[in-house]
């Protein structure tokens, strides 16, 4: 556990943003905050090739399962105006109209916290609790995904649904873990029917 005052560009603010970046801060502004490191990868809203995603993503670190169900995903989520920018820290900012619209962070961004808490060395069951008691809001589930929809977070592979028992949960690969956060829900998002309550 680390003191929030002891470094402020990595707290996960819900709805908000990290640290002093707000969501709908221009583009412009967020280069300014260098302690995010350099931008590795730009790359905008049209079509990319199946080979050029899945070596940007192996880039990053990603297993070929995950890199697989990502591409599908981009397919079907390409948004208008569109903007996605990877930063050598491990962040990925997404903007929309030069607008920052949503933020990713992999594995590799191992100084972001939440309540005090390092969001990737956390056991992944207590860093959910932590952010359920504190948002009050209880947590879906659904294969890889726990998602707090209210707040628009979205955790991957932190904690997984048993294939063949979907009541039995197990901790993910924490190679594989991201989390995303917005200030407002995706146009034409997820279906979340085939969610469930994430019982502890």
């Amino acid at each position: 556990m680390i003191s929030e005052n002891e470094n402020d560009d990595w707290i996960l603010r819900p709805k908000v943003g990290l640290g002093k970046i707000h969501f709908g801060m221009h583009r412009e502004l967020i280069h300014q905050f260098t302690g995010y490191g350099g931008v590795l990868a730009s790359r905008g809203n049209e079509a990319m090739p199946a080979d050029e995603a899945a070596s940007f993503l192996n880039s990053l670190g990603f297993s070929t399962d995950t890199v697989t169900a990502a591409v599908d995903a981009h397919v079907k989520s390409a948004r208008p105006a569109t903007l996605i920018e990877t930063h050598s820290t491990g962040v990925v900012f997404e903007y929309e109209l030069n607008k920052l619209s949503e933020i990713m962070a992999t594995n590799k961004a191992i100084h972001i916290t939440y309540r005090s808490k390092r969001i990737f060395e956390e056991d992944p069951r207590k860093m959910i609790e932590t952010i359920k008691l504190n948002l009050e809001e209880d947590p879906l589930i659904f294969e890889q995904e726990v998602i707090f929809p209210l707040n628009c977070i979205y955790l991957f592979e932190f904690l997984c649904q048993n294939e063949n028992n979907r009541n039995i949960v197990s901790e993910g690969k924490k190679s594989d873990r991201t989390i995303i956060w917005r200030s407002k829900p995706r146009v034409g998002g997820a279906d979340l029917s085939d969610y469930r309550p994430l019982v502890f």
